[in-house]
């Protein structure tokens, strides 16, 4: 039964008060949920991926808090984001979003910080039509959903709105935006066929049988430090949990 259940479960979520960690200066900051579409700690350097792959990302593990027990919940998109935003975890072959009966039972973060009178926005390079991931942010309360066909100031790849014209994006919107917030954006150019413009003169390994994919992630890093950069000059900054 499922009062059964409930009990064989109780005790995985008690949590002894002085266990707890605070790591903010402010309990109500603004966030800034950043989703790396497909990257992997095979590039990242820190996590011992390949050697030079993401500078940015290595300086942030320094600054911020790294999970180095973290693992992926998921494999697509449309399981990946509702098991950050709604902790839902995920089984093999569903994903509970593309189950509209079950959307509106869901929790999510966006739900409870409304209630705080947080702005709510989501910015995306591709299409959230994929995986019903849409209609997913409007049953839970996202006011502002920014997409690729919102975006053709910016030059398009075979997937969606590069990340270099995404994170440059993500820094306008932002700035409009009246404190608190909560702002997701979803990268694009690790997605194969990774059609990104090369950021520097960085390469990979002759012989790396992914390198177009591992080159794909130093562009992406490399545009999240720029982004990073410019957001330590702004206002907001001093006040902003950046979740990545």
């Amino acid at each position: 039964s499922s009062t059964e259940a409930k009990m064989l479960i109780a005790d995985d979520f008690k949590t002894d008060n002085d266990t707890n960690i605070s790591i903010l200066t402010n309990p109500r900051p603004n966030l800034v949920f950043i989703f790396l579409e497909s990257w992997s700690t095979d590039n990242v350097s820190k996590l011992g991926g390949v050697k030079g792959c993401t500078p940015k990302f290595d300086s942030l593990c320094k600054e911020g808090l790294l999970f180095t027990q973290a693992y992926s919940n998921a494999y697509v998109s449309d399981q990946g984001i509702p098991a950050v935003l709604s902790a839902c975890p995920s089984v093999s072959r569903v994903a509970v979003i593309n189950q509209p009966s079950k959307v509106p039972l869901l929790p999510c973060i966006s739900e409870e910080l409304l209630k705080e009178k947080y702005s709510l926005s989501f910015l995306f390079g591709g299409d959230l039509v994929y995986g019903n991931i849409r209609g997913y942010l409007l049953e839970k309360k996202f006011q502002s959903l920014v997409e690729q066909k919102d975006l053709t100031q910016y030059p398009s790849g075979r997937i969606g709105i590069h990340d270099e014209y995404g994170f440059a994006e993500l820094l306008k919107q932002i700035n409009q935006k009246k404190e608190p917030f909560l702002q997701c954006f979803f990268t694009t150019s690790t997605h194969m066929p990774y059609d990104y413009v090369t950021a520097d003169s960085w390469q990979s390994e002759p012989n790396d049988p992914e390198k177009k994919y591992t080159e794909s992630c130093h562009y992406s890093d490399f545009h999240l430090g720029k982004f990073i950069n410019a957001a330590k000059k702004q206002t907001w900054y001093s006040n902003t949990l950046f979740v990545i």
